[in-house]
């Protein structure tokens, strides 16, 4: 499948074009594409035309889908309470376990037709934990115990891995 700039598009096997599409976008595929005289000859004889097949058309349709299932995150080290690196993203289908000077943090889950995202925003370091701008998504959502998560309404805190309470907010009296 070849798409020039302005839209136009080829489906080719090798070098031969059998099949193309006039308008269309230049990052999208998909569509219908008319088979050529190439086209029809190699991919749709019938023994009455032997020599030219009957025209045929194909439709080429996209669907999202990701490659692998399973975390995106970094991987935050600190030595001592003082944040020494901050790596990734990394990918893994399972999160890598904490230890005390190295953290990972999950950005995203994807579930291999669609990306769950939970995290937005800042990561605010504060000693040996950090504290997320945005909020989890669920009261299992990942999460290292010690993390905390604070939005207009509600404080957070993971007392254990992978578990979530809150406590509402309200006004200093």
């Amino acid at each position: 499948l070849v798409i020039d700039p302005s839209g136009s598009a080829e489906l080719r096997y090798l070098a031969a074009v059998i099949a193309t599409r006039a308008t269309g976008s230049p990052l999208d595929p998909s569509g219908g594409y008319d088979a050529t005289a190439l086209g029809m000859a190699t991919y749709n004889l019938t023994a009455d035309e032997p020599v030219l097949g009957e025209p045929w058309r194909a439709l080429v349709q996209v669907t999202a889908r990701m490659p692998r299932i399973g975390y995106a995150y970094l991987e935050v080290i600190e030595a001592a309470g003082v944040l020494t690196a901050v790596n990734g993203p990394f990918f893994a289908t399972t999160l890598p376990a904490a230890t005390g000077e190295t953290k990972y943090p999950p950005l995203a889950y994807c579930d291999g037709a669609g990306i769950e995202q939970y995290h937005t925003g800042l990561l605010i370091w504060e000693g040996s934990h950090y504290l997320r701008i945005a909020t989890p998504t669920s009261g299992t959502a990942p999460g290292v115990a010690g993390d905390r998560s604070i939005d207009a309404t509600n404080l957070y805190v993971c007392p254990a891995t992978d578990t979530w309470m809150f406590v509402a907010l309200t006004a200093v009296p």
